[in-house]
């Protein structure tokens, strides 16, 4: 299971990257070679794995004259998935992305600050804020990375 969901992260990364791939240099080795070369390797350890654990000597349980381990790993997979599909027709919102408010607030103090730390090629401010102002520290403000519309706290 670790080897097919790794896997498909892999692959997941490479879609999610695929227009910034073209770029080529290190866009194209870092967004899409090795994570899918990563994923291309976790997709063949999962299938040597199912093989192997769908050997009906394979453990101490076999069911229907299947490896036990197949069963349950490879049912919990497809489980998860008849589980996954329902529930895009029961929320299709949540799988467009439309459930939770997208708007990052940093710290006042850190976003006008020059030179500060940031994340290895995030363009994002170190330290961002809950949009319900929950962990900004008492006395400071919030300023929206993009915006420059300033949050006091509300006590």
């Amino acid at each position: 299971m670790i080897a097919f969901y790794y896997g498909m992260t892999g692959f997941a990364c490479v879609w999610y990257y695929r227009q910034e791939i073209s770029n080529g240099g290190r866009d194209l080795l870092m967004k899409g070679i090795l994570p899918g070369a990563g994923g291309t390797l976790l997709l063949g350890a999962f299938l040597v794995a199912c093989k192997q654990y769908a050997a009906p000597d394979y453990g101490n349980t076999t069911i229907l004259g299947i490896g036990g381990v197949f069963v349950i790993g490879v049912g919990a997979l497809l489980a998860g998935a008849v589980l996954m599909v329902a529930y895009y027709f029961a929320a299709p919102a949540y799988f467009r992305g439309e459930t939770l408010p997208r708007r990052d607030l940093v710290l006042a103090s850190v976003a006008t600050a020059p030179g500060t730390l940031r994340l290895p090629d995030s363009g994002l401010p170190d330290i961002v804020i809950a949009s319900d102002l929950s962990n900004l520290p008492p006395g400071e403000r919030t300023v929206g990375p993009d915006q420059g519309d300033q949050h006091p706290r509300a006590d």
